[in-house]
């Protein structure tokens, strides 16, 4: 049981672990004056020796003396997470720096792009006036040396409105390309936030697992190995959420070319998503919140937990709606999450309702805003509800309009 117990260390640690190097290998090399940070090899430095203790403590069989060697591997574990969290810390300050530096930079070239604009528009003025003639010019002696002199200078002109559209079609590309780089920098921040929050589970996860060490020592463990097997139930079912939200992420990437007839995926293929944020309607009509999005405390393993969704207070065998237009990317039964639809909006965007009494829809099938996708089933299991971005949840209630 001990060993069970610790087998969610690995699975608490490893969706955050690979999304983290999956992230930075997207980033990729950085447009010339952002410093490159080593931060982020550090972290994994430090992520690669958390993982070797914790696949130790897995592999080491049950005896007073392996209680002991693991007790002080633990402990080295702890010391090494909270190492890891100021690296993050420090990342993040990193990363604020970097974002004040690119909006600078837009700044600077928005600047310039209009300092060009208005050089531009004096050129093209010179020019227009330059080819105006009076007829009393036309009738003069000297009209043919005036127009001698003038040539050149209408040449020189457009030489320079033309430079200055170039330069301005190279300022614009530096613009996007700052813009980018401040995206990707916003998404790592989340994926920062996101590690924080796990960090504080997997530390209340890593001391219940040294007082079990010790209780075992002084054979008292029982209560406890009760409390880490309840939480590793359900760090496990939200792991195998998860891991089906980055399997369909992969298919997405491959199928993202396809060109579909239907109105929904054209609607995904649009990223309409992303720009209904505070406007989406609760699954549910009639509900009440009951359990919030973030840090809650969970009775069955009695611990602290982050909690990834909301719940909602509902009748019995009440419609459950699509939030958005999208496809079932899953349907059906999850440990921990009982009956379970998976909708994705496109984009990378999930929404989850679980604790289902009854599913009306099939994997594959798309569905518009306001469709049927289930059921709710008895009172004392609410409506479960979660929004995911790119496979990290977001809260909902930032989401929905209230």
């Amino acid at each position: 049981m001990i060993l069970l117990s610790l087998a969610l260390l690995n699975s608490i640690t490893a969706v955050t672990s690979t999304s983290w190097a999956a992230h930075h290998d997207e980033l990729g090399a950085r447009p010339t004056g952002v410093k490159t940070s080593i931060l982020v090899h550090h972290l994994g430095e430090v992520r690669s020796q958390i993982s070797a203790l914790e696949q130790g403590l897995l592999e080491r069989r049950h005896s007073q003396k392996n209680a002991r060697n693991e007790l002080k591997k633990i402990q080295k574990l702890l010391k090494l997470q909270r190492t890891e969290r100021e690296l993050g810390k420090k990342r993040m300050q990193e990363l604020e720096s970097t974002v004040t530096e690119m909006e600078s930079r837009k700044d600077f070239l928005t600047k310039k792009m209009g300092k060009q604009r208005k050089s531009i528009r004096s050129c093209l003025v010179a020019l227009e006036s330059s080819h105006r003639v009076s007829p009393e010019d036309v009738q003069s002696l000297h009209f043919s040396d005036s127009e001698k002199l003038e040539a050149p200078r209408r040449k020189v002109l457009a030489n320079l409105a033309d430079h200055g559209l170039k330069e301005i079609e190279t300022l614009r590309a530096d613009y996007v390309d700052a813009a980018k780089l401040e995206t990707r920098i916003q998404e790592e921040k989340q994926q920062l936030a996101y590690l924080f929050n796990d960090l504080k589970e997997q530390e209340g996860v890593l001391e219940s697992n040294r007082h079990l060490r010790i209780d075992f020592l002084k054979k008292k463990q029982q209560e406890r190995i009760t409390q880490l097997e309840n939480y590793r139930r359900l760090k496990n079912a939200e792991a195998q959420v998860e891991n089906l939200i980055g399997q369909f992420n992969a298919r997405l990437e491959l199928e993202r070319n396809e060109e579909t007839e239907r109105l929904a995926s054209r609607e995904m293929m649009q990223g309409i998503f992303s720009k209904l944020k505070g406007k989406l309607p609760y699954p549910v009509n009639g509900g009440k919140v009951v359990s919030n999005f973030g840090k809650v405390f969970d009775a069955q393993s009695g611990l602290y937990v982050f909690k990834k969704g909301i719940d909602i207070e509902v009748g019995m065998s009440e419609p459950v709606r699509a939030i958005a237009a999208g496809k079932i990317a899953y349907s059906g039964e999850l440990p921990h999450y009982g009956q379970v639809v998976i909708v994705d909006h496109g984009d990378h965007f999930y929404s989850l309702c679980a604790h289902l009494g009854k599913v009306s829809r099939k994997a594959s099938e798309s569905v518009g805003a306001g469709d049927l996708l289930g059921f709710t089933g008895n009172l004392n299991a609410p409506l479960y509800f979660e929004i995911r971005a790119r496979n990290v949840a977001v809260n909902p209630l930032q989401w929905v309009f209230n």
